[in-house]
């Protein structure tokens, strides 16, 4: 029935034209036969009745409400939509959730009856196939006529796609007025963000001040990330930018897949929300921030000891590992980097942005990478249109190597405005026997210098030139883990590469800064039968 892709929100304004209300665009319903379609075959209507018009140019009466009504709204109650009997609209194209309904009613049809008489428009109203109201009223609800009222209902689930609203009148012509009648109805998504009771979207826009630069926390080629605090509980939004309807409605067929992608370093995704020009993804909020802003900003206040790092080293890991080898959607992250791995209040690292690379088309990921991918976390293979999971790799070894130096993988030397690479550092080191240099010097002795080697030779590893020579991050897992050695994973690689190419022994001077370090996390403290010659 959909001659569109599925949505999550709907808008009619029953009897009238199309009208922008509150942001909303509510779809013209004029049309006078007994069954209609909407063009997009998105919604339907079946009705045997007529349309009443209020359009002699005066609102004022509309506007006594109880409630103050905005002109903008007002011309949804100009025109409504009744029927004798029965009346029904049909959502056809709506994704699988709750939703809230919202139906708008006013009496613009026997403005100067006497609303107290027994003569009265009475009918119900059935939301799939659930009485939601009974006899009602719109003059005793509204407070007479030419008032508006509006009755909100929650918990609304759509299964099939398919969503039904039943006006029904069962005493047609006993002493009452003609049979129900409708305004507008909105149906919009109940958010889920972790709590017991689902919010509106009008909710999360409240939350972030619509939008409100106040609010924003981060910002970045997918869109702008916002706080929001909604019944007691904070998350984050992040409003995509535009990538073209039929990339984002691809990638929001996805979501389900991507929501269930439960692992604990990977940042929730809750929910989304989608309409044709607002696309939100709601996700948990982790309260400090990301590790480039614990790593390298100087107004943070957070002390990442050496277990600190070394879990967030194996959290980044198990995480793309989880993603890279999920069993249903093999995802490929494109844009890995310190900025994207977010710390929660116990320092655990968590990926996000996961999935977003797939709002891009193969033409524009060149594009996509050349702007956001920061220079220095960038596989070679990029520049040939090339991007798979070894992609993800490359960029980890250089997050992993930002992690333990301290350092972040693009700076300046001295007061020159000459670019060095930290990536280049450490091939230089390697080259020499010093790789542990690389070690963060606040760190002083304090800690593991085998792990400290094993994470910077794997960091080499992951870095290498050529895609083939890179372990999967399940390898370097099981290294990291201790399962596996480094010269167990990929060992064909280990003469190819030209940074192998090195003296293999570690030097004393390296190793002497560290030796009085504690075994921190597993292993023992000892260096004498590491090699820093495997990459």
């Amino acid at each position: 029935m959909c001659l569109t892709s599925s949505d999550h929100s709907l808008f009619i304004n029953c009897g009238g034209g199309n009208a922008s209300v509150g942001g909303n665009v509510y779809d013209q319903d004029n049309d006078t036969s007994l069954f209609y379609l909407s063009p997009k075959g998105n919604w339907a209507r079946s009705s045997v009745g007529n349309i009443y018009d209020y359009s002699n140019g005066n609102s004022s009466k509309l506007l006594k409400s109880d409630r103050c009504v905005l002109p903008s709204e007002a011309s949804l109650y100009y025109k409504a939509r009744s029927s004798l009997v029965s009346l029904k609209y049909y959502g056809f194209c709506l994704r699988k959730g709750n939703y809230n309904v919202t139906l708008h009613f006013a009496e613009i049809v026997h403005k100067d009856v006497d609303f107290r008489s027994t003569d009265k428009r009475v009918f119900d109203v059935y939301i799939q196939g659930k009485r939601r109201l009974n006899d009602f009223n719109i003059i005793d609800n509204a407070g007479g006529p030419n008032k508006e009222c509006i009755k909100n209902f929650t918990d609304v689930y759509v299964n099939d796609s398919t969503l039904e609203i039943h006006f029904y009148s069962r005493s047609a012509g006993a002493g009452t007025l003609d049979g129900p009648l409708i305004s507008a109805i909105s149906v919009t998504p109940e958010i889920e963000i972790g709590i017991e009771k689902p919010v509106t979207l009008k909710q999360l826009k409240d939350a972030t001040r619509n939008f409100s630069k106040r609010n924003e926390i981060a910002q970045g080629g997918f869109g702008t990330v916002y706080k929001a605090e909604v019944q007691g509980k904070i998350v984050a939004v992040k409003k995509l930018c535009s990538h073209g309807e039929e990339r984002v409605n691809e990638f929001i067929n996805e979501f389900y897949t991507l929501k269930a992608m439960s692992q604990e370093n990977l940042v929730q995704l809750l929910d989304i929300y989608n309409a044709k020009d607002l696309h939100l993804l709601i996700y948990e909020y982790l309260e400090n921030n990301s590790l480039a802003h614990a790593l390298f900003d100087s107004k943070s206040k957070l002390k990442l000891d050496w277990e600190v790092r070394f879990n967030i080293c194996l959290g980044i890991a198990r995480g793309l590992e989880y993603l890279h080898e999920h069993p249903r959607m093999k995802i490929v992250h494109s844009d890995i980097k310190s900025t994207n791995i977010l710390l929660d209040g116990n320092l655990k690292a968590k990926i996000s942005d996961f999935g977003l690379a797939r709002l891009y088309t193969e033409d524009d990921q060149f594009k996509f990478i050349k702007v956001e991918v920061p220079q220095g976390y960038m596989a070679p293979e990029y520049v040939r249109g090339i991007v798979t999971s070894k992609a993800d790799v490359y960029s980890f070894g250089v997050v992993i190597l930002e992690t333990v130096s301290g350092r972040t993988n693009a700076g300046h030397r001295g007061d020159s405005q000459e670019s060095e690479f930290l990536l280049d550092t450490a091939y230089d080191l390697h080259r020499k026997g010093r790789l542990v240099d690389l070690v963060d010097k606040t760190l002083s002795t304090k800690y593991d210098a085998k792990q400290a080697i094993i994470i910077l030779n794997l960091a080499v590893k992951c870095t290498s030139i050529s895609p083939t020579l890179r372990p999967t991050m399940s390898e370097v897992v099981s290294v990291l883990v201790g399962d596996k050695k480094i010269e167990e994973i990929c060992p064909h690689a280990l003469n190819d590469s030209p940074v192998a190419q090195v003296d293999s022994s570690v030097s004393m001077e390296a190793t002497s800064r560290a030796s009085t370090s504690s075994n921190l996390i597993k292993g023992e403290d000892e260096t004498e039968h590491i090699s820093e010659s495997t990459p």
